[in-house]
């Protein structure tokens, strides 16, 4: 059984795989030699000792803070107390409160919006009047229709039935 030759795009699909595969092999190549040499000097010994000398400065800005602050005054002679204690006063009064509030402006109507009926007839009865204020959902008005009933359909023992009047 013979294989047919594999088409250009079949041909090119294979390569970029097998340069994946060799990429992915080179890569984990240089991280297990990487690993197999150990830490470098530079994480062994430059970090630990300028993480060290970061501390170590700090903690003299520290100590210079809190035990020999500059502003402090050279002798406790000459300062005084100059400040003074006492209760605020108010004087009591009598009087009315007013609470008005005089404004200007200009009362605009909104305008009119067409209400349209869901059925054909005359209108029976009117809910409101010009000018009433409606919310959605209120009823306007009431529509009045005739309704026609089904027929009766005749049978053999009542070959014409009454039929029903319109309502």
């Amino acid at each position: 059984m013979q294989h047919a030759n594999p088409t250009d795009k079949q041909q090119r699909k294979a390569e970029r795989e097998q340069a994946r595969l060799e990429r992915t092999d080179r890569k984990e190549r240089q991280r297990a030699e990487h690993a197999a040499r150990g830490p470098s000097r530079w994480r062994t010994i430059v970090l630990p000792v300028l993480r060290l000398a970061v501390f170590a400065v700090i903690a003299i800005a520290l100590v210079k803070f809190a035990f020999f602050p500059e502003n402090a005054p050279a002798t406790s002679e000459g300062l005084t107390p100059d400040g003074q204690l006492f209760d605020p006063v108010v004087v009591v009064e009598t009087g009315d409160i007013v609470n008005d509030i005089v404004l200007d402006g200009t009362i605009v109507r909104d305008p009119s919006q067409t209400v349209l009926a869901t059925v054909q007839g005359e209108i029976g009865t009117v809910f409101v009047a010009e000018g009433d204020t409606v919310s959605r959902g209120d009823p306007v008005y009431q529509i009045r229709t005739r309704h026609e009933p089904e027929p009766v359909m005749p049978t053999e023992e009542n070959p014409d039935p009454p039929q029903p009047a319109p309502y």
